[in-house]
């Protein structure tokens, strides 16, 4: 069950998932930002597998299947749930990571 403050504003949401042993696959159409607060686990992502540890952070692109499976500690998370043209207007047609990533990218 989780267990969430939420803060909701019109392009960004800040969760915290509390003592969360798992998270079952899921999507979404937005860019997530995730740091580890507390507790281990297992993270599926793009069909690999990673141990994720306190401390941790990534991001996970738009409409990636991904889940969380704690086996023996309960996790704690922070989600930053966002779409580019929350950091700049001119980022709204990013429609990945790596467009946003190549947007920012300028050669001299």
């Amino acid at each position: 069950m989780h267990t969430m403050n939420n803060i909701n504003f019109e392009k960004i949401m800040l969760m915290r998932l509390d003592n969360e042993r798992e998270i079952e696959e899921h999507t979404h159409p937005f860019l997530e930002f995730v740091y580890i607060l507390d507790g281990n686990a297992v993270h599926h992502i793009n069909g690999k597998s990673g141990v994720l540890k306190s401390g941790d952070y990534f991001v996970i692109d738009y409409d990636t299947p991904h889940d969380y499976y704690s086996e023996n500690e309960n996790l704690t998370i922070i989600n930053c749930l966002f779409h580019p043209d929350f950091l700049d207007p001119s980022l709204a047609g990013a429609v990945s990571f790596n467009s946003l990533v190549e947007k920012f990218y300028f050669k001299l």
